[in-house]
């Protein structure tokens, strides 16, 4: 079992440019199944913050470890609800607020075509 790490917080940064493309509203509730755009790149930083680009839209997001780690679990088969669980267990000092965090982070990631759910 690995040591459980400080949370910075959920917090991340939209460091994307003008884009041409609508924004969709997503609302995704915590039985869903969220999917990270295969096309995205992920860059990780020394600092263990990192940027996420997706070059089908030239849009960048920065994000801290805990987005990073929200990021790498998001594969298709693990419930937003199941995330919250893994990530309350990997750092300490996670706010109340977490399940609210990270599900507007997903759906920030959905809205710009970072994330999805599969279709089945």
């Amino acid at each position: 079992a690995s040591a459980r790490r400080r949370s910075p917080g959920l917090r991340t940064t939209d460091a994307s440019g003008p884009t041409n493309h609508k924004r969709r509203p997503y609302n995704m509730k915590m039985t869903d199944r969220p999917i990270a755009n295969p096309s995205v790149v992920l860059r990780e930083e020394f600092d263990d913050w990192a940027v996420l680009f997706n070059p089908d839209t030239a849009d960048a997001v920065g994000t801290n470890p805990v987005g990073v780690a929200i990021w790498k679990k998001m594969d298709g088969t693990q419930t937003i609800d199941h995330l919250v669980s893994e990530i309350t267990d990997s750092f300490v000092d996670i706010p109340d607020t977490a399940p609210a965090e990270i599900t507007a982070f997903v759906n920030r990631l959905a809205q710009t075509g970072f994330v999805g759910l599969e279709l089945k």
